[in-house]
């Protein structure tokens, strides 16, 4: 018998069987051009290798094959990082689609080989501001037509939560964290004389928010983090051994290798990441030590770093009462009556290197019936944004059907000295303080480069010029011996390097083979953060119920409405 089961806390999935195939989007932007079409005169952009339809008149296409293994497919763009423009397209009846990113694939067979036909326009509106993509991940998931709501023959047919003791915790931003014996006995409520510590794991889930397809890959079920427990070696927990994990936390950072910078990407439906601690018979995850590299490369005495300032205070289409819904925008300070604000240290890079070009990025979406910018002084340097187009009325009639407010985006370059960061965000009137105009401030965000120097809490290091070389290794003022030195580029991966100190200076080197690493340094003492406990949880096995056709997650407050749901389910699609 099909079943639909029901759990209180709406998500439906499909498992499907063939890996999905990832193809990057960099596109080489060229010097527009202004052409005819049918009598009206437009500027016609272009990238390296674009193409143009008479379907889409005027407008730059990327067009792809790649080679699949079945007859159908779902594609997917992601990782999507983009540039205010100031252009407009000609046909004004098909704006409005383009409020939405323009992706398509078809499948096609050729003798018996199948090719999808992947199409992109790069081109899409934000908030009534045109943005060109300038990065950006196309995945395509291919699929047999009669296997669409099969479950993947590689979905996990067990859930970790199965059997054990599980103890919910969570974190609210990445870091290197402690759990110590007080905490064992006072939050878990265990006897830690009682605990093998080689049978203590640590599952997670996907970092960052979950894809807004569910057709994208992501983590099945919870994958084992590797932990380092300090004096497990003799079987039983002692008054002072404790575990050490590092954990990405609730948000990610969006590494753009065209740029040489990284991007925040909010999660928009959760301030913290969970953690589930197991205790069960089986051993442990653990950190294990990457081999030594006999060559000796050139140490780094810099590396990148970057921050990002971004509250989230108002919801507009929760706060305008012209509107309903939430939506998931949320942003910091208005600007109204009061047109500037100072945010005094919000940012501090220890070492910051004078000569380095820091690059600077911030948004405020405005909302004025003239075009307006916003100002952001960084110490004493002050940077303009780019124009933010105005919207059509304040108020009125049809004021709740067209665009509330208009981006008015940042991109600066600037050299700093201070390693404390003093920020002044102020939005002028653009005619006169009657003027009716307004905005809210989204975010602030910096990548700079700092010289690495120990300063008493975890020291997180990349370095994009490793990317021209096959060794690359970092070295740290102000040291001792007693450092703990992991390789975080995978969060379920993590790895230990062996340093050398001389002079207090750390020394490490690593195989970096083109691509980015990312490190963290540490000491493992009581100045590390601890985990929040959460509850105990009782074992569960959703992953066995083979049976299920669909699952409905809800809060007991739609119980009623996700009930008379699954009734609809199960007459017209037979499940």
């Amino acid at each position: 018998m099909k079943q639909i089961v029901f759990f209180l806390i709406t998500l439906s999935v499909w498992q499907i069987k063939a890996q999905s195939v990832t193809i990057p989007f960099n596109p080489e932007w060229l010097q527009s051009k202004n052409i005819t079409i049918d009598g009206a005169n437009i500027e016609l952009l272009k990238f390296k290798g674009s193409l143009y339809d008479d379907a889409q008149p005027g407008l730059p296409v990327f067009l792809t094959e790649i080679s699949v293994d079945k007859n159908d497919g779902r594609i997917s763009i992601e990782e999507v990082i983009s540039e205010p423009i100031s252009w407009n397209y000609w046909q004004e009846k098909e704006q409005e689609k383009f409020n939405d990113i323009q992706l398509s694939a078809s499948v096609e067979k050729e003798g018996n080989n199948y090719f999808a036909k992947i199409i992109l326009i790069p081109l899409f509106k934000k908030s009534g501001q045109w943005h060109k993509i300038t990065s950006a991940r196309i995945v395509f998931l291919p699929f047999n037509k009669a296997e669409s709501n099969l479950r993947n023959i590689n979905f996990k047919q067990e859930s970790v939560l199965k059997t054990g003791n599980i103890f919910q915790l969570s974190i609210s931003q990445k870091g290197v964290y402690q759990i110590k014996t007080d905490f064992i006995r006072s939050q878990l409520k265990i006897d830690p004389a009682t605990i093998d510590p080689k049978q203590i794991k640590l599952y997670a889930g996907q970092s960052g928010m979950l894809p807004f397809a569910v057709n994208i890959p992501n983590i099945d079920d919870l994958e084992e983090i590797p932990i380092k427990v300090f004096g497990e070696d003799d079987g039983k927990w002692d008054p002072n051994d404790y575990i050490v994990f590092y954990a990405e936390g609730a948000n990610t950072w969006i590494e753009d290798i065209e740029k040489q910078s990284f991007t925040f990407q909010n999660n928009f439906y959760s301030n913290t990441q969970f953690l589930y601690l197991i205790l069960s018979p089986q051993n442990g995850k653990r950190i294990i030590n990457q081999k030594n590299q006999t060559e000796s490369p050139q140490f780094s005495k810099e590396s990148d770093q970057y921050n990002v300032f971004e509250e989230e205070k108002i919801n507009l289409l929760e706060a305008w009462e012209s509107a309903e819904g939430s939506g998931n925008e949320w942003y910091g300070d208005l600007f109204k009556n009061a047109r500037e604000y100072k945010y005094n240290n919000v940012f501090t890079f220890p070492g910051i290197i004078p000569t380095f070009q820091t690059k600077v990025n911030a948004l405020m979406v405005l909302r004025s019936l003239e075009s307006s910018s916003f100002n952001l002084t960084i110490n004493d340097k002050t940077l303009r944004s780019n124009m933010a187009q105005p919207v059509n009325r304040l108020d009125g009639e049809f004021a709740n059907i067209e665009d509330y407010v208009r981006p008015a985006e940042l991109n600066g370059i600037i050299n700093l000295s201070d390693e404390r960061i003093n920020l002044t965000v102020s939005y002028p009137f653009p005619t006169g303080p009657a003027d009716g105009s307004q905005g809210w401030l989204d975010y602030v965000e910096i990548n700079t480069r700092c010289i690495n120097r120990w300063t008493n809490t975890p020291l997180y290091l990349s370095d994009w010029n490793s990317l021209k070389e096959s060794i690359s290794g970092f070295s740290i003022e102000n040291t001792t011996q007693d450092f703990q030195i992991w390789d975080i580029s995978k969060a379920f991966d993590i790895s230990a390097i062996e340093g050398n100190v001389s002079n207090a200076t750390l020394k490490f080197s690593y195989i970096s083979g083109g691509k980015l690493k990312k490190f963290v340094v540490f000491k493992p003492d009581n100045t590390l953060p601890i985990p929040v406990f959460i509850s105990k949880i009782a074992n569960q096995n959703i992953h066995a119920s083979t049976s299920v056709n669909m699952v409905i997650i809800c809060p007991s407050a739609f119980e009623k409405a996700a009930k008379r749901l699954a009734e609809h389910r199960i007459k017209h699609s037979n499940l």
